[in-house]
């Protein structure tokens, strides 16, 4: 949370049950993604199950790949 991550566009949180947090009464869910955001991140992406290994990482190899295809210059 005390990161300065002001202009990153995306976090990727691939280890298991990653979007899973501890729920505070009138605060809401307290966690990874909360911190992320609240430290500048626009988008978060997480999972929450577990999660295989070797599925993950050919998951975010896709993910990856596709996503620097796409990607246009600034």
């Amino acid at each position: 949370m005390h990161l300065d991550l002001q202009g990153t566009k995306g976090v990727a949180l691939s280890a298991c049950e990653t979007g899973l947090g501890v729920i505070k009464t009138g605060e809401g869910v307290y966690g990874l993604q909360r911190a992320f955001l609240m430290a500048g991140a626009e988008a978060v992406i997480i999972s929450l199950w577990k999660v295989d290994d070797e599925t993950t990482r050919q998951l975010m190899t896709l993910f990856y790949t596709g996503w620097f295809k796409n990607k246009k210059p600034p």
